[in-house]
């Protein structure tokens, strides 16, 4: 159920972030944020609901005993979100050719499997 769930949250990232008008967003807004902390805020409040609502579901998880958590949920849920994110940013901004030409379900797959080394399921 948890593998299911992460790949569906990565489906989720992987269509929002591979979407040109978002590609073409970061390419315009990044640079802003690397020079104006209050600018990195904002997008930073962007991914603040997608990052509490999966610390939530894991820590639900954790409290029920159908997993194991070996690590703070918080950093949990950031790390999955930053792979994903990261992964894309080398496809879309990058055009990295080995980002590019590895299928988005293998890089789900690879990033969900290397997050849940630190989720144990019971």
């Amino acid at each position: 159920m948890l593998e299911a769930l992460l790949l569906t949250l990565m489906r989720c990232l992987f269509d929002l972030i591979e979407d040109e008008q978002f590609v073409n967003s970061i390419q315009s807004v990044l640079p802003e944020a690397l020079h104006h902390a209050e600018k990195a805020s904002f997008v930073l409040s962007l991914f603040q609901p997608l990052l509490s609502s999966l610390s939530t579901y894991l820590a639900t998880q954790s409290a029920r005993g159908t997993i194991r958590l070996e690590g703070s949920t918080e950093i949990i849920a950031r790390t999955l979100t930053s792979s994903v994110i990261g992964f894309i940013l080398y496809r879309c901004l990058f055009r990295d050719p080995g980002s590019l030409t590895a299928p988005s379900l293998e890089i789900e797959r690879s990033v969900r499997d290397s997050v849940l080394q630190g989720i144990v399921a019971l």
